[in-house]
Parts: structure tokens; sequence; C-alpha cells
């Protein structure tokens, strides 16, 4: 990709995220990134993002990201990404966590390792049993401390207990591993979760 092109694409980018999260008028934005007109705005805009750029402000409509290129061993930033701008309403969680570091690439072994451990210890399926059955089992990274480098990683289910009758009442969660061999297939360990009575 030419200097120019990334370059273009790049304000496209910006120009999205702008257009996706707050109410400055399509004119002012494609001024700012450097459009003369309205028109060349939305042509550029829709070439590559496939919408006019007044849908950018519909939820859930998909966007195209060029990261900023960082400069490091390899050139990143200069692939496409697809992403997509979604409200949730707040939901509670069960998991299990790790702590890693981005320092030396660590993350980059430990997460994929953590997985693999969690799919083949049953640590997964049994989050998904816990609650009942789960829509998506997601990767969460949480309390990053940028100036060491780590932070947090959690396999987590959303928690579906209120189905039930019942509420998290906030207190700690313990996971249960009786005697035994723990990689054997047949080996089942608990999670306990605090609840009240709704």
């Amino acid at each position: 990709m030419v200097k120019a092109e990334y370059i273009r694409k790049r304000k496209l980018t910006l120009a999205a995220q702008e257009l996706a999260s707050s109410s400055s008028k399509v004119l002012d934005i494609a001024h700012k990134y450097g459009y003369d007109s309205p028109e060349s705005f939305a042509k550029a805009f829709r070439k590559l993002h496939g919408i006019a750029p007044s849908d950018a402000r519909k939820t859930g409509v998909s966007l195209k990201a060029f990261p900023r290129i960082t400069f490091r061993i390899s050139l990143k930033g200069d692939k496409d990404m697809d992403y997509r701008i979604v409200e949730k309403d707040a939901f509670n969680v069960i998991g299990k966590a790790i702590e890693t570091t981005s320092v030396d690439g660590e993350n980059s072994r430990d997460i994929p390792r953590f997985w693999q451990e969690s799919n083949q210890n049953g640590t997964v399926g049994n989050l998904i049993s816990l609650v009942g059955g789960a829509d998506a089992v997601l990767g969460i990274c949480m309390d990053m401390a940028m100036e060491k480098g780590t932070f947090t990683y959690l396999i987590i289910v959303e928690n579906k207990i209120p189905a039930t009758g019942y509420e998290h009442a906030g207190g700690p969660e313990m996971e249960s591993y009786p005697e035994g061999d723990v990689n054997a297939d047949d080996y089942r360990c608990e999670v306990w979760v605090p609840i009240v009575k709704m």
C-alpha cells in the first residue's frame, strides 16, 4: 500500500469513528479530513466503507478500520479490519482468569495456552453448564497496568443464573477441585457461586 493511499484510508477510518460517536455535521467532518465537498467525501467514504457517511451513525453497522501504523520489528496497520459499534446492556459474567504481561510477547503465548488448557480440562464446558448454556464464550482483557505491561485475561460466559430465580450475591466465587487425576476425561471440578433468592 502506498503512503498516500494509507493516509486517505486512515483519514476515512477516523472520519467514520467520529461520525459513529459524535453529532458533528457530515460536512464539518468532510472538511476536517481534507475533502472540499460533501460529494467527494461521500464517494470516498462509500468506496471504503460500503455505506453513505450518514449511515455510519446507525447502530450495528459494519465499518472498516485502518489502524495507526506502528513501527516495531514489523509493520502493522496496513491491513483493513471490519468493526461495528453495538450498544449492549450491562450483564454479569462468570469465568476464570490469569495474569499475564505484554513484555516480550508473553501474552501471545500465555493466552492461547490458557484457552487450550481450559478446553482440555473441561473448564469451558463447566462454565457453560453452570449457567445453563451460553450463546458465546468470551475472552476479556482488563486491569491493564500500562507502565508494567501487565493485565488480567479472563475466559467468561454470560451468567444466566437470574433465570432460575436467583441472582449473584456479590461475594467471591470459588473453584473446587476434588482429589483425582485432573487430566482424566471423567474428572470434574465445581464452581461455587454465591447466590440469593430474587
